[in-house]
C-alpha cells in the first residue's frame, strides 16, 4: 500500500471517528469538564502577580530571574495558571476520552470488520489524530478566550502570538497521552479493564519518570521543562513527546498484531 492510499484511509477513519465523537457522551463530558475547570482557573489570575512574588522558586536561590523565561514562553504571567492546571488534569481527560478506544472495538467485534477494510496502522493513526484534533480545537478555543479575558479584565494587551507555546506544548503532551492510552487499551477487551489499566499505567509512568534512565521513556519526566525553563529546553520536551507518541503507537501496533481479536 503506497503512502497516498494509506493517508487517504487514515483520513477517512479520522473523519468518521470525529463524527462519532459528537455522539460519544464520554468525550463530550470530558471536554466539558476540561473547559469548565480551565475557565474557572481564570478567577485566580488577578492574584497571580502577588503570589509569584511570595513564592520561593528554585531559580531565585541562584539569582536567576525565572520571570524572564516565563515571559519569553507565555507573554503574560497570568497564562501559567491555566497552563499549569492543564498539565495536571489533561492526563485524566485524555484517559477518559481514549481508555476504550481499542477495547470497545474488540469487545463489539467491530475491530475485525474495520481491519477487513483497512490496515491496522491506518486504524491506529486515525484514532490517534482524532484525539489530537479534538484536543487542539478545544485548547486553542480556551486560550483565545483567555487572551480576551486578560485584555478586558486585567487590561493586558492582545498577544495571540504568546498563546503558541502553551498550545503547542499541551497538544504534543496530549498526543503522547493519547498514544499511551491507546496502548493500554489494546491489552483489554472490556471497558472496565481498559479504564483500570489506563489508570495503573498512568501511575506507573509517574513512578518511572523519577527513575534514572527508565524515566526517559516516561512522558511525565519532561514536564519539568514546561514553565520555568528556557524555550529551548521546553522545545526538547515537545520533541520527546513526539518520539514517545510514535513509540507508544508502535507498541500498540505490535500488541494488537499478536492478539486474538
Amino acid at each position: 500500500m503506497n503512502f497516498q492510499t494509506s493517508f487517504n484511509q487514515s483520513k477517512i477513519i479520522c473523519f468518521n471517528e470525529l463524527k462519532q465523537s459528537f455522539k460519544n457522551w464520554k468525550i463530550i463530558v470530558a471536554l466539558v469538564i476540561y473547559l469548565v475547570i480551565m475557565f474557572a482557573s481564570l478567577n485566580l489570575v488577578d492574584d497571580l502577580q502577588e503570589t509569584l512574588g511570595n513564592v520561593d522558586f528554585p531559580g531565585k536561590r541562584d539569582n536567576i530571574d525565572v520571570y524572564d523565561n516565563i515571559r519569553e514562553n507565555f507573554g503574560s504571567l497570568s497564562i501559567i495558571v491555566p497552563f499549569s492546571l492543564a498539565l495536571i488534569i489533561l492526563p485524566f481527560i485524555v484517559l477518559f476520552m481514549n481508555f476504550d478506544s481499542i477495547s470497545n472495538e474488540r469487545n463489539s467485534n467491530r475491530f475485525r470488520y474495520l481491519l477487513m477494510k483497512t490496515d491496522l496502522h491506518n486504524l491506529l493513526l486515525g484514532k490517534f489524530f482524532t484525539s489530537i484534533i479534538i484536543l487542539s480545537i478545544s485548547t486553542i478555543f480556551f486560550f483565545l478566550i483567555t487572551d480576551v479575558h486578560l485584555h478586558f479584565y486585567l487590561g493586558e494587551s492582545f498577544n495571540f502570538s504568546s498563546l503558541f507555546y502553551p498550545w503547542l506544548f499541551l497538544i504534543f503532551y496530549g498526543a503522547s497521552l493519547s498514544a499511551f492510552f491507546i496502548l493500554t487499551s489494546s491489552f483489554f477487551k472490556s471497558s472496565f479493564g481498559a479504564l483500570a489499566g489506563g489508570l495503573l499505567g498512568m501511575f506507573a509512568l509517574m513512578i518511572f519518570s523519577s527513575i534514572p534512565v527508565v524515566g526517559y521513556f516516561g512522558l511525565f519526566s519532561y514536564l519539568k521543562f514546561a514553565v520555568y525553563s528556557s524555550f529551548g529546553k521546553a522545545l526538547l520536551s515537545v520533541v520527546m513527546f513526539f518520539v514517545l507518541s510514535i513509540l507508544y503507537l508502535f507498541l500498540a501496533y505490535l500488541k494488537i498484531r499478536r492478539s486474538d481479536l
